[in-house]
């Protein structure tokens, strides 16, 4: 991995991400359009990871009050297994600290072993689940982290 760095989300990004939403998540993927709206609304933060100027991870929080609803976690295929999870999510926690938020919470699918693995080795708990969250019937698992 050379030339890393992470970058706030712009609207020159979305197309960019929109093709690799669809990469990631199939028929689970968030539109364009979606990107757009996200963008355009105050409380939504969003970072890309660039690895020579190519998007290879994104994600993003809403600030409600003093709490982060992190939105969105993708790391491109070829780039999974490397850290880069770890690395996004440790950024999206650092930009809720720099904004005063105490604590934060995402919805998980319980069939991505590799993402709760990740969350729970950086603090996160398990607090619940909504049943058939995602459109193909899995359930989230739903999890807290308190700074």
């Amino acid at each position: 991995m050379t030339n890393l760095h992470f970058e706030k989300m712009t609207a020159s990004d979305i197309t960019e991400i929109a093709k690799l939403e669809c990469l990631i998540f199939g028929d689970l993927a968030w539109s364009y359009e979606l990107f757009v709206s996200e963008l355009s609304d105050p409380i939504k933060h969003y970072l890309v990871l660039k690895e020579d100027n190519i998007i290879i991870a994104y994600g993003g929080f809403a600030q409600i009050l003093n709490e982060g609803h992190i939105m969105n976690i993708a790391v491109e295929h070829n780039h999974r297994k490397q850290g880069i999870g770890h690395k996004l999510v440790m950024a999206l926690l650092n930009e809720m600290d720099e904004l005063c938020i105490d604590c934060a919470t995402l919805e998980v699918s319980e069939n991505n072993l590799a993402a709760i693995r990740m969350y729970e080795k950086i603090g996160f708990l398990k607090a619940g689940m909504r049943p058939n969250y995602y459109g193909n019937g899995d359930h989230a698992l739903i999890y807290w982290i308190f700074f």
